[in-house]
């Protein structure tokens, strides 16, 4: 090995590190904004998929044909 090749990696190294490091904000805010999206409490899609689920089996009755096919969807919260 020689050294210019080393110096060469090394800034190549450097590059992509600072690469992640600039992904790693957006990611984190998408994942945030996700996070809002999905599980807030009485707005988030977790929570209406449930009313929804509710409203529908209130409306049709639970042996419905409508019912049956929205009763199998699980909605949950991440642990």
């Amino acid at each position: 090995m020689q050294i210019a090749t080393l110096n060469t990696y090394s800034t190549s190294l450097k590059g992509a590190n600072t690469a992640v490091m600039n992904a790693a904000t957006p990611l984190s805010n998408s994942r945030i904004s996700r996070d809002e999206a999905m599980y807030a409490d009485d707005s988030g899609l977790v929570d209406l998929a449930g009313l929804v689920k509710k409203y529908v089996k209130s409306l049709y009755g639970a042996d419905s044909p409508q019912f049956q096919q929205i009763s199998g969807l699980e909605f949950t919260r991440p642990r």
